[in-house]
């Protein structure tokens, strides 16, 4: 049996980019509740891609660490409480 951690498949890498894209996408929402306008300069939008990329690289980090589906498996494997 291969071990699943240090290992990440297309699907948890898509994941890691979506969520690049949401974390991207709630700090122009942010900026934007908080300056009233649309960024449109390029630091306004360094900031927002930066944060956008660091969140998508952390969530394919912890995913190599713990094995794609680690959250899925780990309450397959929970033993059964009894009454």
């Amino acid at each position: 049996m291969v071990s699943p951690i240090f290992q990440i498949n297309l699907r948890e890498l898509i994941k890691g980019f979506l969520i690049s894209f949401l974390g991207a996408l709630a700090m122009a929402i942010k900026a934007f509740k908080v300056s009233g306008y649309i960024p449109v300069t390029w630091p306004e939008w360094q900031t927002i891609l930066l944060s956008g990329l660091f969140a998508g690289v952390l969530y394919v980090i912890a995913t190599v660490i713990t094995g794609p589906g680690a959250a899925a498996n780990s309450e397959k494997q929970k033993v059964p409480e009894m009454a």
